[in-house]
């Protein structure tokens, strides 16, 4: 009964002892417990901060992007626009040289036409000269046979005084023959004489007659030369008035001319000039489309910046297409192609620390666990790819992903020493602890930055 009693005694105290054994090395863990729980909360601290900087940065970064998108966009639009107003101001331009040669050519016609109206109203004044001259020389030889007129009326007065007289004469030697009848006998040689001379007379009588005929003759002549001077003399008159009135047309013609030849100078002096403005306004046009130019080549190099910012994106959304069993993960946050819109996405999907990555862990194990397949050289690019991206944005010096023996996820996975502590098999992950080697590998060591493991790789744990 005693040791029974002792017994319970030495037990309880043992319990005791345990239980204060235990309080003192749980005590330690505890404060470690907690320690580790504060740390996790300033890491989560920093991370939440460090992402909220990140998504400023990607939403600031975005905003640029569409500011400098709609800014190429508008100035693409404002370069078609001077594109279409350029070539309607060539067109323009062309047409108005089109017309500034025509008005030349018009003008070279217009003043051949003038030379030759020129040409013509000098022929039309020498031709009026030798008419006027003409008409003067008519009107001398109307004047000239006026006066032969008025002479041969004179003389023919004159014969006709002549013809009375010897008329008179004739009677009066009539007379005297008459009353000398008585003294013919005794003045027959007087009666002869006076016969001859009779006969004279009458010979004369008849020559005179005849002469006032011809005069006669010639005067009704005279008169109708002079009646035909007068007709060529009133038609001289008329043709003189019309070659007036020609002359006259011709003037105002040539006044016409004249102004309309002034007119289409100072019109083809205002093409010139609006030519020139044109020229001027193409050549303003022109350096206003260089700057355009310049400006869309700047923001064709920012673009180019953005997308070389971008093209580790490219490469890693391609990868992950690639890969069955990463695709949905990029579906499921609404990245479905390689636009810019998607890329951003994805850039922001990556910064949210390693939740994708922690996603991806436990997408290939549940899935490595149904097929049994290792890992594909295409998840490899996948997991290098990460890395590298981690590597370089936030600025660490480890992988986040690594195989057994640090091997290279791009080469074929050689056999390597099976690590209980940094793996497990896939089929069964308790019962190969004491297995020699990892025959293949089929999800990889998940890391934390500081290389700290927080996953382990999944491999087929063997002896051989």
């Amino acid at each position: 009964m005693y040791f029974a009693k002792a017994a319970k005694l030495s037990l309880a105290e043992d319990l005791l002892y345990l239980r204060n054994a235990v309080d003192q090395l749980v005590a330690p863990l505890k404060t470690n417990v907690d320690d580790l729980k504060k740390t996790l909360e300033e890491n989560h601290l920093r991370d939440v901060n460090e992402l909220r900087i990140k998504q400023k940065q990607l939403d600031d970064k975005e905003a640029e992007l569409y500011i400098a998108k709609e800014e190429a966009t508008n100035l693409q639009n404002q370069l078609a626009m001077q594109e279409t107003e350029m070539g309607r101001k060539k067109e323009k331009i062309k047409n108005l040289e089109l017309q500034v040669d025509e008005l030349k050519q018009k003008l070279a016609d217009k003043k051949a036409e003038a030379e030759k109206l020129s040409a013509q109203l000098s022929t039309s004044e020498e031709k009026a000269e030798g008419l006027e001259k003409k008409l003067s020389d008519s009107e001398e030889k109307a004047e000239k046979l006026s006066t032969d007129l008025r002479t041969s009326e004179a003389k023919g007065k004159e014969l006709e005084a002549k013809l009375s007289d010897s008329k008179v004469k004739a009677e009066k030697l009539s007379a005297q023959l008459s009353t000398s009848e008585e003294k013919a006998e005794g003045l027959e040689k007087k009666l002869s004489d006076s016969d001859e001379k009779a006969e004279k007379l009458s010979t004369d009588l008849r020559t005179s007659e005849a002469k006032g005929k011809e005069l006669e003759a010639k005067l009704s002549d005279s008169k109708v030369k002079a009646e035909k001077l007068s007709a060529q003399l009133s038609t001289s008159e008329e043709k003189a008035e019309g070659l007036e009135k020609k002359l006259s047309d011709s003037e105002e013609k040539a006044e016409k001319l004249s102004t309309d030849l002034s007119a289409s100078e100072e019109k083809a002096e205002g093409l010139e000039q609006e030519l020139s403005d044109s020229k001027a306004e193409a050549e303003k046009l022109s350096n206003e489309l260089s700057i355009s130019e310049e400006k869309a080549q700047v923001l064709e190099q920012e673009l180019a910046k953005v997308d070389a910012l971008l093209q580790p994106y490219h490469e890693i959304y391609k990868a992950f297409v690639a890969c069955p069993v990463f695709k949905n993960l990029l579906s499921q946050r609404g990245i479905n192609d390689e636009e810019k819109s998607s890329m951003l996405k994805l850039a922001e999907v990556l910064g949210e620390s390693y939740t994708i990555a922690g996603d991806m862990y436990e997408q290939i194990k549940s899935a490595k666990k149904e097929n049994k397949e290792p890992l594909t050289h295409e998840e490899g690019i996948v997991y290098s790819l990460l890395n590298k991206y981690y590597r370089e944005h936030n600025n660490i010096e480890v992988d986040i992903f690594t195989l057994p023996g640090e091997q290279n996820f791009e080469q074929d996975f050689v056999k390597t020493d099976f690590n209980k502590n940094e793996q497990e098999d896939l089929t069964d992950p308790s019962g190969a602890k004491n297995r020699k080697f990892a025959a293949k590998v089929y999800v990889p060591r998940f890391n934390r930055d500081n290389g700290n493991m927080m996953k382990k790789a999944i491999v087929e744990a063997s002896n051989i």
